[in-house]
Formats: structure tokens, C-alpha cells, sequence
């Protein structure tokens, strides 16, 4: 039988060619331990936040699809703004980014505390960086919290990549206004692209009253795939979500 190894010269070859960047599935959470359940800050440049217990967060606010699991980030007893940063290369996608076929869909969990005068701010970033590290757009969520009133918060941004975005940063700060520790706190951070058309919801490939048919049926059946604004829960701001989507139409 003749030998399935490759011969040395060939193996030569392949060992000294330029790794080739592969694309990441779509529809899958590009952001590394963002549920913090590893127990550290694996995945992150670390800038100060921490894995905490969730017992210490509280569970208050967490919409039922959710599970914040044994940890969430939160900050220390370091400097007053501690932070912690991904920075997700797309760039095998940049063909698709650049024809704006794909959508950049984001989700994450906070929780700010405010206690008298003392106000502990959770806050995220996203930037959508081009390949010489020019920020082309940019956003940001955070929790006004409520004194005295500990609950999760739930942040979400659906939107098409600037063309030329080669890496999107997803950044979590935390902000200390007196006292010791920052009692501001992370959770569930996800980012994912997608090629779907969403409001091509009967998917025939047209947008047409048939999609707000389809769903309404989704809607009356408590399905979450009708969950158009991301916090969990069926309300009519989903079906303003919808109408909005189904307007800008699909590339």
C-alpha cells in the first residue's frame, strides 16, 4: 500500500506558509468568557475588573431567558475606573463588511449602583476599528441605576459594521465615584454577525405582508424569536422594532 504521508519537501512547504486568517461562523458569541464562568479575566486585557460570585450581584432584573450562571465581573479596590477589553478580529469577514451584508448583533447584562451620593457606573463601549486603527463609529450603553436599587439592566445594539471595519472592540468600564471598591458589575457580553435578513420572517427571500403575518403568529404564541428589541420579553416596542427593521429593508 503506498504511504499516505506527506513527503518532506511538501511538509516544508506547508509548515513555512502564511497562516491564512479563517472566518468566524456566523450567528456564534465572538466575545471570549464573556459570562466570566471561567473564574478569571481569560480573554480580556485586563484593566482592572474582576470575577466576582453572582451572590454578590443579586439576580434581581435578569430577564427568565437568562442564566447569569456562578460569576459576573465587577471592579476592585484599584483605580477609580477599572475596564476590561476585547478586541475581535472580523477581518476575514471584510468582503461581506465592506458589501454591508452582514449585522453586528450585541447584548450584555450591568448593573450600577447608587447608594446616597456615592454612584457606581457600569458602562460598555463598542468601537468598529478599520484596519489602521481608526475608529469609524462608535457606541455606548450604560445603567443609570436607581438609588438604593440593585438590579440588572439589559443592553443591546443590532446594527450593519461601517465598511472597512476590520476589528470591533467591545469594552467594559466601570467607574468609582468615592469609597474603596467599584460596585459596578458585568454580564453575559456577547457579539455575534449575522447575514440573516430578520425581518424576513416567513423566509422567502422578499419582504412582504406575509413577514408581518408570520410575525404576529410568532407574536401571539409567546415564541422569543418574535423578541425584536432584545430585552426578553414581548412588547409592543417589538413590534415597533419589527416595522423599523422591515422599513430599512435587507441588502
Amino acid at each position: 500500500m503506498p504511504s499516505t504521508r506527506f513527503p518532506e519537501a511538501a511538509a516544508t512547504v506547508l509548515a513555512m506558509a502564511p497562516a491564512i486568517a479563517l472566518a468566524q461562523p456566523l450567528n456564534t458569541n465572538l466575545v471570549v468568557n464573556g459570562d466570566a464562568e471561567t473564574g478569571d479575566v481569560s480573554g480580556w486585557i485586563d484593566g482592572g475588573l474582576q470575577p466576582r460570585e453572582t451572590s454578590v450581584s443579586g439576580s434581581l432584573g435578569v430577564p427568565d431567558c437568562l442564566d447569569i450562571g456562578a460569576f459576573c465581573f465587577t471592579g476592585r479596590t484599584g483605580a477609580s475606573v477599572e475596564t476590561l477589553e476585547q478586541r475581535i478580529d472580523v477581518s476575514a469577514r471584510a468582503a461581506q463588511i465592506d458589501a454591508g451584508e452582514l449585522t453586528s448583533v450585541f447584548s450584555i447584562l450591568m448593573q450600577s449602583r447608587i447608594v446616597g451620593g456615592a454612584r457606581d457606573i457600569a458602562r460598555t463601549e463598542l468601537e468598529f476599528v478599520d484596519a489602521g486603527g481608526m475608529i469609524l463609529e462608535s457606541a455606548g450603553f450604560e445603567d443609570a441605576g436607581a438609588s438604593g436599587v440593585f438590579d440588572w439592566s439589559r443592553s443591546s445594539d443590532r446594527r450593519t459594521p461601517p465598511a472597512g471595519t476590520r476589528t470591533i472592540v467591545v469594552r467594559l468600564v466601570a467607574t468609582r465615584s468615592s469609597g474603596s471598591s467599584t460596585d459596578a458589575y458585568f454580564d453575559l457580553a456577547s457579539l455575534a454577525l449575522t447575514d440573516e435578513c430578520r425581518p424576513d420572517v416567513d423566509g422567502d427571500g422578499v419582504l412582504t405582508i406575509f413577514d408581518f403575518l408570520a410575525y404576529q403568529n410568532l407574536f401571539a404564541a409567546g415564541d422569543l424569536g418574535a423578541d425584536f428589541d432584545g430585552d426578553c420579553e414581548l412588547t409592543l416596542f417589538d413590534f415597533l422594532a419589527f416595522q423599523n427593521a422591515f422599513d430599512a429593508g435587507c441588502p
